[in-house]
């Protein structure tokens, strides 16, 4: 048994008993990890308060067997995001990434860029400002990384929940969060030659990207894309999209990206965007 600290994002929660909950976090340090909390929902528990979904807390757990269960003995919350909780639509998205990092990746294989991506996009969620006018306008206001006088939550009047739409700033968010998760889990897009003839695609208005070998593929290679045993092409394999999408997808894998509340998409290209992300994502997790 070895006694373990790290910083952590809380991605699922599930019911042991009446007292305790087995809760799934993504670590900065050993990726995702899966601890028991014994007694975390007594009341005035001295160092185990229930963490919200997508909460930045401080961990610390008892690592033991393969064949055992982690055991939480202590948890910090840093930050549990209160603006994020009464809006609706802000609270979708960061339930979101928590069931993103959840389904796709492997226990405890860590990976700090990724942590550190979850946890900024969350951030940046929470901070997105609304500019009044006669228009919808946001802007991203400085995220505060300091933590909470006494290490808990934010203690306030009581706020109304709100049910807006996203805004274009918050899409783009979200936007960045997946391409630039997608890379650090070694499936990002490959826009640029094909991976069967290994040579550069020429650029047109449309292009074939094949979610089998996670690229886009030439005229002549689309052909040779993998067979069912009757000989049929796989039909949910390869999808046309425009090679705009293409290079937003390169722009958004760019973790450096300046004044992503700038970057401006039309509508029609937001949602081809949005439609292939989500066809690319379910490919991933049911294969």
């Amino acid at each position: 048994m070895t006694f373990r600290k790290t910083e952590a994002i809380t991605i699922n929660q599930k019911e042991f008993s009446e007292t305790s909950q087995v809760l799934t976090f993504y670590t900065r340090d050993y990726g995702k990890i899966t601890v028991l909390a014994r007694g975390i929902k007594r009341p005035k528990h001295r160092l185990l308060n229930p963490p919200d979904l997508f909460s930045h807390s401080e961990i610390i757990f008892i690592n033991k067997s393969p064949q055992g269960m982690n055991l939480l003995t202590e948890i910090t919350v840093k930050d549990d995001f209160p603006s994020l909780r009464i809006n609706l639509a802000r609270l979708r998205l960061a339930f979101y990434i928590a069931r993103f990092l959840d389904e796709l990746t492997e226990p405890e294989e860590p990976s700090q860029p990724l942590f550190n991506l979850a946890l900024r996009t969350i951030q940046q969620l929470a901070s997105v400002e609304i500019i009044p006018g006669k228009t919808k306008k946001t802007r991203l206001t400085p995220v505060r990384t300091d933590v909470h006088p006494g290490g808990g939550r934010q203690v306030g009047p009581a706020r109304k929940i709100t049910t807006n739409s996203c805004s274009d700033t918050e899409k783009m968010i979200i936007f960045a969060f997946e391409t630039q998760a997608l890379k650090y889990l070694g499936y990002m897009p490959n826009t640029l030659t094909c991976p069967v003839c290994k040579k550069a695609v020429a650029k047109s208005r449309k292009v074939t990207f094949s979610f089998y070998n996670g690229s886009i593929l030439c005229p002549a290679c689309r052909v040779r894309q993998p067979r069912l045993a009757d000989g049929q092409a796989r039909k949910d394999d390869l999808i046309e999209v425009s090679a705009g999408v293409m290079k937003l997808v390169d722009v958004l894998s760019n973790p450096f990206l300046p004044n992503l509340e700038r970057l401006k998409i039309t509508r029609p290209m937001q949602a081809e965007l949005r439609g292939f992300i989500n066809k690319y994502i379910t490919y991933i997790a049911n294969t």
